[in-house]
């Protein structure tokens, strides 16, 4: 019974220790100069890379969503659906589609195929136009099922298309420097949902990914000479930016640094 109990008080206490030293390792890593981490989040480390793959699956994902679930596995004829239809249809990339969209389960074989479409998404319908619960009135948009039968479609749904918004969030925070998923989400934020100000608000969180502002005091405040300067980048680019300058040119003078201090506070 002594002899249990020991065991687990060490295995307690081998829990603590190891739970004490990540925690030191990790706040070491945070402040480490070779750290080339993108990001402090421990998933987003252990994915590395492959988060970019993740943020793809996503992505299309969204797309999946967008047709109601109708959507071509890899055994089926996938040459119409090469590029995500929402990006494509929101002119942020260009199409590689070919061939009916609507019809890639092909033709019905059998009585047992054509029962069997009863059970999962097969009429192909886009979220914007109704999705898989539209509605006919008259003169609506309609298109044809694999069956032929034709399916109308209200246009009164776009609220629905709010459903691959949380996908493509996914894919922003997987992979926060492709702008293909900021652009497309803040084009059906502003036309689809008429959300202007959301729409605004998310591209301007994209560009911070994307964007470096270089400047310096020699032009706007006539301290030409002084040789002070910075830069305003994603956290990544800067640790990066900082290691090469810290081996290339020697400190400015504190001097100068207090002078610019007290340019640009006026």
């Amino acid at each position: 019974m002594k002899t249990n109990r020991a065991l687990v008080l060490l295995g307690v206490m081998l829990l603590v220790a190891c739970a004490s030293l990540a925690a030191s390792l990790d706040r070491w890593f945070m402040g480490w100069q070779g750290n080339r981490a993108k990001s402090f989040s421990p998933l987003k480390i252990a994915i590395g890379d492959g988060q970019k793959i993740f943020a793809g699956h996503f992505y299309r994902k969204a797309d999946v969503y967008f047709h109601s679930g109708m959507y071509p596995s890899i055994f089926d004829n996938n040459e119409s659906f090469k590029t995500a239809h929402i990006g494509e249809d929101a002119g942020a990339t260009g199409s590689k589609n070919q061939g009916d969209e609507g019809n890639f389960l092909g033709q019905q074989r059998d009585i047992i195929d054509r029962f069997s479409r009863n059970f999962f998404p097969s009429r192909h319908t886009h979220l914007d136009e109704g999705g898989a619960g539209g509605h006919s009135h008259g003169g609506a948009e309609h298109h044809h099922s694999p069956d032929g039968q034709v399916v109308e479609l209200g246009d009164g749904a776009s609220g629905e298309v709010r459903e691959i918004l949380p996908w493509l969030k996914i894919a922003q925070e997987l992979d926060p420097e492709n702008p293909l998923t900021y652009t497309v989400a803040a084009y059906w934020l502003r036309s689809r949902m008429n959300k202007p100000r959301e729409a605004e608000l998310l591209l301007r969180e994209g560009l911070k990914a994307k964007t470096i502002t270089i400047s310096g005091v020699s032009k706007t405040y006539a301290m030409t000479g002084w040789r002070i300067g910075w830069a305003i980048a994603p956290e990544a680019v800067v640790k990066a930016m900082a290691n090469i300058q810290s081996q290339e040119t020697s400190n400015p003078s504190s001097v100068s640094q207090a002078a610019a201090i007290a340019a640009l506070d006026g």
